[in-house]
């Protein structure tokens, strides 16, 4: 397994002279974002309709355009779009869903807990991506059994970019529109890493 630095190093490098593109997704989606969040329907159906339809969709969609990039492949903003076009829509639905109130459970016990249980489930729709037939329990299992022994390093991760979370929001949320995509190609890559190790494994 690469390290934490080493994985942010090759998600720089992969982002080198693709700015402007991972601008625009960044973009798009906090424009689709708003625009979801302010439909002009009853609250209650609104925040379902963003919260447990859209926003998983939608979420879907920057996984696979970064994992397209992960893996040197074509990655659009198109992408955003590729939970409608898949066989696997109502499984995304139903995996966010189920992982929010698993992790809201755990949550309730104590933060600790629910952060490592989040951190156990982080991989699961990046492995629905990859087998849209899988069941979403079957995702999440799966996560937890890629994550063993992982969680750490994944929590260190995400928490190595807290800085410059906070210098983004000194920029009235604009940074963001370049954190996000660094952020998000770091978690593709290190799913990549796990994923390509469980395969050597599978070989020895």
């Amino acid at each position: 397994m690469i390290s934490n630095p080493q994985l942010r190093e090759l998600s720089l490098a992969q982002l080198k002279g693709k700015w402007a593109h991972t601008f625009l997704l960044s973009l798009i989606y906090a424009a689709i974002n708003g625009a979801t969040t302010n439909l002009p329907i009853f609250l209650p159906l609104r925040l379902f309709a963003h919260y447990i339809i859209l926003l998983p969709l939608f979420e879907f969609g920057v996984i696979q355009y970064f994992i397209h990039m992960a893996r040197k492949e074509v990655a659009s903003p198109k992408d955003l779009l590729a939970a409608f076009d898949s066989e696997s829509l109502a499984s995304v639905i139903i995996l966010f869903l189920v992982k929010s109130i698993f992790i809201s459970l755990w949550f309730l016990l104590l933060i600790a807990p629910g952060f490592i249980k989040a951190c156990s489930y982080a991989m699961a729709v990046y492995i629905l991506r990859d087998n849209p037939n899988m069941k979403p329990l079957d995702a999440l299992n799966k996560s937890k059994i890629m994550m063993d022994g992982h969680k750490w390093q994944y929590c260190c991760l995400i928490l190595s970019f807290t800085g410059w979370f906070i210098l983004s929001l000194l920029t009235f949320g604009i940074g963001l529109l370049w954190l996000i995509p660094y952020m998000k190609l770091s978690s593709a890559n290190f799913y990549e890493n796990l994923r390509n190790l469980a395969t050597a494994d599978l070989k020895t």
